[in-house]
């Protein structure tokens, strides 16, 4: 019995080691394609193997993309957290600095992240399973906004910065004459104003 669980336990890491291969090809390929754009054959190409060896781990693309959401939403908690510890700061404007940082470097994880923020036609399961993943990234942030003081509606704040953020880079990433330097800073601008403007007026309604 205990050499079956054993073999069991090795076969169940291979098969996550397989599927994270998988996970890190497609998430290569975001970073030059949108989602709508990629499809399985194109990260089976990836990896030098056939299409149809992909579904003995994932259902379907959308099944596949959803993990990665998932993944995603928690690698950017993980990034946020590692960052303020690192530089031994716990603020407002850390938070937003590292967020807006994140999806800025991580062309990636912002394309599959927008995909199931934007996109009408996920299935309903799937569409489910993004929404958990929202929502429990949600609270992960709420609760590190009441960790720090911070007072009023926190998960409105959090709604405030991914809108500006995600806005952000969506609509100035590709805009004329901006270079990326100009792009990155216009974005974190947005994202502290949006911040403190709404700090300053739950301060101004809790006083």
């Amino acid at each position: 019995m205990a050499k079956k669980n054993i073999l069991q336990q090795l076969k169940e890491e291979e098969k996550k080691k397989k599927k994270n291969l998988i996970i890190d090809a497609a998430i290569s390929l975001f970073a030059k394609k949108s989602p709508d754009e990629i499809h399985l054959k194109d990260i089976a190409g990836e990896l030098g193997i056939s299409a149809p060896t992909i579904y003995q781990y994932f259902e379907s693309r959308d099944d596949l993309f959803v993990e990665i959401f998932n993944k995603e939403m928690i690698n950017i908690v993980k990034y946020v957290e590692k960052k303020m510890k690192a530089e031994n700061e716990e603020s407002l404007e850390a938070i937003t600095r590292h967020s807006v940082h994140y999806f800025i470097e991580n062309e990636g994880g912002f394309q599959i992240i927008t995909y199931f923020l934007v996109k009408n036609d996920i299935p309903s399961d799937i569409l489910k399973r993004a929404r958990n993943a929202i929502s429990n990234f949600l609270s992960i942030i709420d609760e590190g906004f009441k960790n720090l003081g911070i007072e009023g509606d926190t998960l409105m704040l959090v709604h405030t910065l991914i809108g500006t953020v995600t806005g952000g880079i969506l609509i100035y990433r590709n805009y004329p004459d901006f270079n990326k330097k100009d792009v990155d800073k216009l974005i974190y601008d947005l994202a502290i104003l949006n911040a403190r403007a709404f700090k300053k007026k739950e301060d101004s309604k809790n006083k």
